[in-house]
């Protein structure tokens, strides 16, 4: 995606940047876990999109109201999220997808740091339906 491998490290946000992004109305959050564990618990307002590891997994991503709610705004970020936040773990192929997306600009695109284990660490709330 970037020339330098460097460039892809700043392309992360912390909880509590994320929240105060999101109290502005500048985030979108996308689950990049299965569906069962959206179920139990995810970040408030966060669309699931289970990354999987293929492109028939996780199918077209210009039809996720994920990514409409990125591009009908203008100005927000989408925060793409997983258990721990890990380059092993879907979110990491979740992001690259929508870094490489030619309507989304790759900034626009960061994962969280720590995933949403760190996120449910430092006391955030979080959603469970099920």
């Amino acid at each position: 995606l970037f020339e330098d491998p460097a460039m892809e490290d700043l392309l992360w946000i912390a909880p509590q940047a994320a929240v105060e992004l999101d109290a502005r109305g500048g985030a979108v959050f996308a689950d990049a876990r299965y569906t069962t564990a959206f179920k139990l618990g995810h970040i408030r307002g966060a669309h699931s999109l289970p990354g999987g590891r293929s492109t028939h997994e996780l199918g077209d991503i210009e039809h996720t109201e994920a990514f409409r709610a990125v591009l009908g705004s203008g100005a927000r970020t989408l925060v793409v999220y997983s258990d721990g936040g890990s380059d092993l773990e879907p979110c990491a192929y979740l992001a690259r997808r929508f870094r490489t997306h030619r309507s989304i600009p790759a900034h626009q695109v960061l994962r969280l740091v720590g995933g949403l284990t760190l996120w449910k660490r430092s006391g955030l709330p979080v959603d469970a339906h099920g």
